[in-house]
């Protein structure tokens, strides 16, 4: 890629100029101006080009980082040159930055010839995803500015911008259900609940306290305490991503960012009671299911919503023998679905039937069609059939909002 700088293009212009001269005139002095002109210029063309040539890029960073968090990026350069390079210039792609803070500017004073310089850049990703970091871009000319050469080198790396949970405290509590214990379903976990179910062979993972040391002595292997948890003490979450999940002007503010926001943080705020969480992810007729306890779950689920992607056209409705089968009958569940038509409300009063407790989060569409607030504010909580229905629209603070569906919600406080 060749750029022209002002002093090219006038340079240029005498070169043929003077050529134009020479065809008419045929003057010996104006051939001798001519060849000057024109070497000159093939003399600074081919320095802007090789000015950068033997310079290769190696790329290092964490896989991954939290979005709205510095990542500190660094660059080994290597010259497989004979001869030193000096006042280098270069641009990493940076795509998780934005369009505004994409190209992230390197500079470098010298490297010696055969030799490796590093700079380091720290950069903050603001979009959640996927990403290939790169191509670097060689910024180069020749030492009088005439001429401006970009050399694109397909340096590559990937990188997972997991969300980040919002800055807010929701303490999940045992549930309260007034369905006997004896009528509910339960989920075996070693050593994370009070109640004694049995002994079972020793799993990588399980934590050593649990040990059972007499089953363990006459077994003559390693024998862990087993417990159970009454499933209606756990959180269920569904996420609905259809076609409309990612609508709205503005690319990380749409209903989808907002929901796995939100999922993030109640997702943190469970592993940190050590609670059961379940989520459920329906994408036209794809799904993404998890389930677990702890910090280590927590850190495979981030990664986990760090790679949903806008969803495809999706029939709720017929989707209620996945969500059962995935989702635990009898927990508290959280709906995130992007609109709430008449056939859909209907679907999930008939799903409450089988939880303990259904809240659904929805989204004011126009209000991120427009990409602008409500203009005049209204109440974001109603009813539906047995359930509790809370909305939300663009520019929301959505932690002050967490906070006012918890306390509507009533399964946390």
């Amino acid at each position: 890629m060749y750029r022209l700088t002002a002093l090219s293009r006038v340079s240029l212009a005498l070169t043929a100029f003077t050529i134009l001269l020479v065809l008419i005139f045929k003057n010996h002095l104006l051939v001798y101006t001519a060849v000057l002109f024109a070497t000159v210029n093939a003399l600074l063309f081919i320095w802007s080009l090789l000015s950068t040539r033997g310079l290769t890029v190696e790329r290092r960073h964490s896989a991954t980082c939290l979005r709205g968090y510095p990542l500190t990026v660094e660059l080994a350069i290597h010259n497989l040159n004979r001869a030193a390079r000096f006042a280098l210039v270069g641009f990493d792609d940076f795509e998780p930055a934005g369009e505004e803070k994409r190209y992230r500017e390197v500079a470098l004073m010298s490297i010696g010839s055969r030799s490796t310089a590093t700079v380091c850049y720290e950069a903050v990703p603001v979009r959640r995803g996927h990403f290939e970091i790169g191509p670097f871009l060689f910024y180069s000319g020749d030492p009088f500015g005439f001429f401006r050469h970009v050399r694109r080198v397909n340096a590559r790396t990937g990188l997972l911008v997991m969300p980040t949970p919002l800055d807010t405290r929701v303490n999940y509590l045992k549930s309260a259900s007034l369905v006997a214990k004896d009528e509910l379903s339960t989920i075996a976990m070693p050593g994370s609940s009070t109640e004694f179910l049995g002994v079972r062979e020793y799993q990588q993972g399980d934590p050593l306290r649990k040990v059972h040391w007499a089953s363990t002595a006459r077994m003559g292997t390693l024998i862990t305490k087993q417990f159970e948890r009454n499933v209606a003490s756990t959180l269920s979450v569904l996420l609905v991503n259809d076609d409309s999940s990612a609508l709205g002007r503005d690319e990380e503010l749409n209903p989808l960012e907002y929901s796995i926001t939100l999922i993030s943080t109640l997702a943190r705020e469970t592993s940190r009671s050590h609670y059961y969480f379940s989520f459920l992810e329906l994408n036209g007729t794809e799904e993404r299911y998890s389930a677990g306890l702890g910090q280590d779950y927590f850190q495979q689920l981030s990664m986990q919503l760090a790679e949903i992607t806008p969803g495809e056209r999706l029939d709720l409705s017929a989707a209620g023998g996945r969500i059962l089968r995935y989702l635990p009958p009898s927990s508290d569940l959280i709906v995130f679905i992007p609109h709430l038509t008449g056939t859909e409300a209907e679907f999930l009063a008939n799903l409450r039937l089988n939880y303990r407790l259904l809240s659904v989060i929805t989204f004011d569409l126009e209000s991120f069609r427009q990409g602008m607030p409500q203009a005049a504010p209204r109440s974001r909580v109603r009813f539906g059939q047995n359930f509790l229905i809370f909305e939300l629209a663009y520019g929301d603070d959505l932690a002050k909002q967490l906070e006012a569906f918890v306390e509507k919600a009533g399964f946390v406080k």
